[in-house]
């Protein structure tokens, strides 16, 4: 077992719940349950062993984020790829799909595959997930390529894609960690692959990553991984599927810059959102509709606790 490292944490009741991507191989199950043995933390299967196979169709391959609702069901979204940070001819591809699971019986209540010309099953890097619970919808960040937004419609089981202002990278952002300063462009302006497990992840996906819903489920806010940028367009046009993709693109609205990159983002049930700061070690907190420029720190910079990515 190598090559582990959590992404996703959520809370159900008295238990904790850990996304294990597998980016290379090494990687037993991608989804777990926190258990204590012998005074230990510990990582179980979840919800089986069966369902974390790999190869298996029905079974998670690859998740990296997943959102858990107040009815106790878990949003599961699976990449559908594997090792996709190790060799090539390591990389396994498969169609991303989503899976809705009730947690307290480890059953599951539904399965999506998505279309190849909504996720891509040999490209898409579905990053992380935002749940509208009451009206049954999910908007899930796809980082790959020129970025987008994904959405889920629970009620009539059905997906679409979106790309637009904001969800592809930055031009001409570097990205600073620890004082090494990452470029991983090429004199073309393309991206180019580094040995470290940090240029292989913003080689895959440094478009639309952090993806945040307000509490009253009105607007769906996203940036790119290497860019200040934060953007958002309203959810009802996002969910209403006859919507042209112009219509979406003309009603984007750009708040302004962050202090850094951001990976992660979520709101609070005030409407106050927070997210990471990649390139200062920290985390800042910001409420609309007031500017952005009013944003400040949650907490103190430390690179030892609040390091990114090294």
């Amino acid at each position: 077992m190598e090559n582990c490292a959590l992404t996703g944490v959520k809370q159900w009741r008295d238990d904790v719940f850990v996304t294990v991507p597998r980016w290379k191989r090494g990687v037993p199950a991608t989804l777990a349950r926190v258990v204590t043995v012998g005074g230990k933390p510990l990582l179980e299967p979840f919800p089986s062993w069966q369902m974390n196979a790999i190869g298996d169709p029905n079974a998670l391959q690859y998740v990296q984020s997943m959102e858990i609702d107040t009815h106790g069901r878990m949003w599961i979204v699976d990449v559908g790829r594997l090792n996709i940070f190790d060799a090539p001819e390591s990389v396994v591809n498969g169609p991303p799909k989503l899976i809705l699971l009730d947690i307290a019986t480890r059953r599951v209540l539904q399965t999506f595959v998505f279309p190849h010309d909504v996720a891509a099953w040999n490209s898409s890097f579905l990053n992380d997930v935002a749940v509208d619970e009451p009206r049954g919808f999910a908007y899930i960040s796809d980082a790959s390529g020129s970025g987008g937004v994904v959405v889920y419609d629970l009620n009539k089981n059905r997906a679409r894609r979106w790309s637009g202002p904001g969800t592809a990278v930055e031009s001409g952002v570097l990205l600073n960690i620890s004082g090494k300063t990452y470029d991983f462009r090429t004199p073309s302006g393309t991206f180019r692959a580094l040995s470290n497990c940090l240029g292989e992840l913003l080689t895959i996906g440094a478009a639309a990553d952090g993806i945040a819903l307000s509490p009253d489920s009105e607007r769906v806010y996203y940036c790119p991984l290497l860019g200040f940028h934060l953007w958002s367009v309203p959810a009802s046009l996002l969910r209403d599927f006859a919507a042209p993709a112009a219509a979406i693109s003309a009603a984007a609205v750009d708040h302004g810059k962050k202090a850094s990159q951001t990976d992660g983002m979520a709101f609070d049930a005030r409407g106050t959102l927070y997210f990471g700061l990649l390139s200062l070690d920290g985390i800042n907190k910001w409420t609309p509709p007031a500017p952005l420029t009013t944003q400040e720190a949650l907490l103190p910079r430390d690179p030892a606790t609040l390091q990114w990515f090294a």
